[in-house]
């Protein structure tokens, strides 16, 4: 008999690496953010083009971890083990969710807006994107808590000291987005882009391991 307790976890190990790979790939064509909305517009309409196609990728990705977060959160509700941040998963794949309208956004409106020096619809739909790009502090806060629940795990799948390190990198995210975009201060923008970087590539790290440990509990009998 074939026993499969892990499909759900599986899945859902893929779709987190690919979407972590993915980001990290984005987010070095993509760059900090600027403080002074004159000079993002002018940053953006350099390479307009360029811009949205990077904000659909970043779309896909955003797209890929909330499946992951979602499969996840799923899986752990079936095997209700205690300790798991099932609720983490949850906020982590909603969180994905709404910043995909910021990508999206940042695709058309925003690109389009620098690209013919038009200010003023500009600044509107940046603030309506930065609105939604508030998810990306909720993917953030739901990263931090996942990562320090997997190295608090019995059987961690990733160092544990790894996790600790992913988790404070992951609140430090949240803190950049914020001094960026709600207090305007320039550090704020590398601090995101940094952290954010790094935190992408442990989300890939933990999403290839939960795969391949998910594989592993496959039996045959």
């Amino acid at each position: 008999m074939t026993t499969d307790k892990s499909d759900a976890a599986s899945d859902a190990g893929l779709w987190l690496a690919l979407g972590g790979i993915l980001l990290a790939v984005v987010l070095p064509l993509h760059g900090p953010t600027q403080a002074d909305l004159s000079v993002q517009m002018q940053d953006i309409a350099d390479g307009h083009g360029r811009w949205a196609v990077v904000h659909w990728l970043a779309a896909i990705s955003l797209i890929l971890l909330a499946g992951a977060g979602f499969l996840f959160f799923v899986e752990l509700q079936i095997r209700r083990r205690a300790g798991t941040p099932a609720g983490a998963w949850l906020l982590f794949a909603i969180g994905s969710l709404v910043t995909i309208g910021t990508a999206v956004s940042e695709a058309t409106a925003i690109s389009s807006a620098a690209g013919s020096d038009d200010f003023e619809s500009f600044v509107m739909w940046w603030r309506f994107a930065s609105g939604l790009g508030n998810g990306f502090m909720i993917v953030a806060l739901a990263t931090a808590a996942i990562a320090w629940a997997a190295g608090s795990a019995k059987k961690p799948l990733i160092p544990p000291w790894a996790c600790r390190v992913a988790s404070i990198i992951a609140l430090l995210s949240a803190i950049g987005w914020s001094l960026a975009q709600h207090f305007r201060l320039e550090l704020g923008g590398p601090i995101w882009f940094v952290s954010t970087l790094l935190t992408s590539l442990w989300l890939a790290w933990y999403g290839f391991r939960s795969r391949g440990i998910a594989g592993s509990t496959k039996t045959t009998s």
